[in-house]
């Protein structure tokens, strides 16, 4: 009785037991591929600064040059204006965009135009530090402590033709003719 008992348990208990599988196919079995495992994380990419040179206002003696620091998000710049010529610097100052949205800071810089022949040469150094955000399940946050700095150079090359001033500005890899 004790042993009919015992088999009738072993019974019971290999009916309720699960298969088990494995990623290997048995003898006779296709092949099955294996389970897509979870994406690996990719760091946030960082929306860049931007700058932008244009004109406002123009005559035949100078006029005035705009320079657009586009901000991604909140942040702090420092710009130099220098003279290629003598190497001095112009005209520069630093400041700070506290808007957490995309945006832009103006500052003006007068110029006067050149002789015929003779052209002005300025280069003109924009240092960003922007606040560094990481997406998370609740939105944005602030991350780590070191702020994403970056660099930007443009040339700007005034000269007068004919009584006439054009404006150059030495960005990805070649001249543009502005205003």
């Amino acid at each position: 009785m004790k042993k009919s008992a015992l088999i009738a348990a072993f019974l019971i208990a290999m009916g309720s037991a699960s298969i088990v599988s494995a990623d290997v196919a048995g003898p006779g079995r296709p092949y099955r591929p294996p389970r897509p495992r979870p994406p690996i994380e990719q760091p946030v990419e960082q929306p860049k600064p931007t700058v932008d040179v244009a004109i406002s206002e123009a005559d035949e003696n100078g006029g005035t040059l705009l320079f657009h620091f586009g901000f991604p998000d909140v942040g702090a710049y420092e710009y130099r204006v220098y003279d290629q010529k003598t190497g001095e610097p112009v005209q520069g100052t630093a400041g700070a965009y506290n808007d957490p949205v995309p945006g832009t800071v103006t500052v003006e810089f007068p110029y006067s135009a050149p002789e015929d022949g003779d052209g002005s040469l300025y280069r003109l150094t924009v240092h960003f530090a922007i606040v560094r955000r990481e997406l998370t399940s609740f939105g944005k946050k602030i991350g780590d402590q070191k702020p994403d700095e970056q660099d930007i150079d443009r040339e700007i090359l005034i000269e007068t033709k004919d009584g006439r001033t054009q404006i150059f500005v030495f960005k990805d890899g070649g001249w543009q003719a502005i205003g």
